[in-house]
């Protein structure tokens, strides 16, 4: 049976073009001659219980890479992936500082739930346009204070993050803030790039810390009883507001 699966997941990579994405999620085995085939692959999925042999280093061609939720990934694995630009860290894994620290291509970094990256694994990491970093405890003010090319950030279920650091990323254009109760308004008052923000279930920001940003297209209210129509009347370019189970609104 394993060398029919083999046979097959052959057949298919062999036809695979260099805009393909392997979807290798949750299989308990990985053959190295089937990696043999896919080492131009730009994109590659490698989630839950799959288990990486030595021979993802030749994936040298790799642009994304989802190890989410992976416990067999360790640095060895990735030092030679220079080239990735999209990265997921997120969960459990072996990851550290060390493996993450090199790849200084990354663009798009999510270490949502992860508990073993700090400050220093991004702190170099200055091309970063896309941050990730729900329900992240590690990671501090002093870690993404100078990642000013950041234009999407997600602090949802973030308590580190603080107004001071937030402040600085001028340069933020779509802003998650779901349940996150240290961002205040004098965090987002003057980001006035901001295009996208999402509120859900978010107590802290009042029609203050956004009656400002002006270029709001996208607004999402979800389960936010302090945002009103003091703001939003003044919100003249946001055509997409979701309000549903808002109470003040």
């Amino acid at each position: 049976m394993d060398n029919m699966i083999s046979d097959i997941m052959i057949s298919i990579i062999q036809f695979l073009d260099f805009d393909s994405k392997i979807m290798l999620v949750r299989s308990s085995k990985i053959y190295n001659f089937v990696l043999n085939y896919i080492y131009k692959i730009p994109k590659t999925r490698l989630n839950k219980n799959y288990k990486l042999k030595n021979n993802i280093k030749n994936l040298i061609n790799l642009r994304e890479l989802n190890l989410s939720y992976n416990s067999s990934t360790n640095d060895d694995h990735i030092r030679l992936l220079t080239n990735i630009n999209t990265l997921s860290l997120r969960g459990p894994n072996k990851i550290t500082n060390n493996g993450l620290i090199i790849l200084t291509n990354i663009t798009d970094l999510d270490i949502g739930h992860n508990i073993i990256i700090t400050d220093i694994g991004i702190t170099k990491l200055t091309k970063l346009t896309r941050l990730v970093l729900k329900s992240n405890n590690n990671i501090t003010d002093n870690g993404v204070k100078n990642l000013t090319n950041i234009t999407d950030l997600d602090l949802s279920d973030n308590y580190i993050i603080t107004d001071n650091c937030l402040k600085k990323l001028i340069n933020i254009t779509n802003l998650s803030l779901n349940n996150n109760y240290t961002i205040m308004d004098n965090g987002i008052e003057k980001l006035i790039n901001i295009t996208n923000l999402c509120l859900i279930d978010n107590l802290t920001i009042t029609d203050n810390g956004i009656i400002n940003l002006t270029n709001l297209i996208g607004l999402n209210l979800s389960y936010n009883n302090t945002i009103t129509d003091n703001a939003l009347i003044k919100l003249h370019n946001c055509d997409i507001i979701d309000i549903s189970q808002s109470m003040h609104v």
